[in-house]
């Protein structure tokens, strides 16, 4: 299992392959966002750059496409989860998203719960 994470717990603990990724502060380039396109600057100084070590490792992989090999079961399907609180590792890793979303969900289930 490779996994490609800024951090160390979750699955990346499970990982027999291990490849930190950059957050934003740690390169200078363009990142997109829901307003589009956001130039970065880099603030921390000794970060590791992801980028450039997959480019690098890119050139001594070869160029063969190969479908993945499914050792247990089907195929997944994979599940997309679009909310404004759960969409991705760092709102889940944000105890003030989570706090706002579990204040939304009760919210939710009394006007649900007064509706019916």
């Amino acid at each position: 299992l490779v996994v490609f994470s800024p951090f160390e717990d979750g699955i990346a603990q499970y990982a027999q392959i291990r490849i930190p990724m950059a957050m934003i502060g740690e390169l200078e380039g363009t990142v997109e966002t829901l307003m589009g396109e956001v130039k970065t600057r880099r603030f921390l100084q000794k970060a590791f750059n992801h980028t450039e070590f997959l480019r690098n490792l890119l050139d001594y992989i070869p160029e063969a496409e190969k479908e993945p090999v499914v050792l247990k079961g089907g195929p997944q399907q994979i599940r997309r989860e679009v909310h404004l609180y759960r969409s991705n590792w760092i709102t889940r890793r944000s105890e003030n998203l989570t706090r706002l979303y579990e204040k939304n969900t009760a919210v939710m289930e009394v006007l649900r719960l007064g509706s019916s």
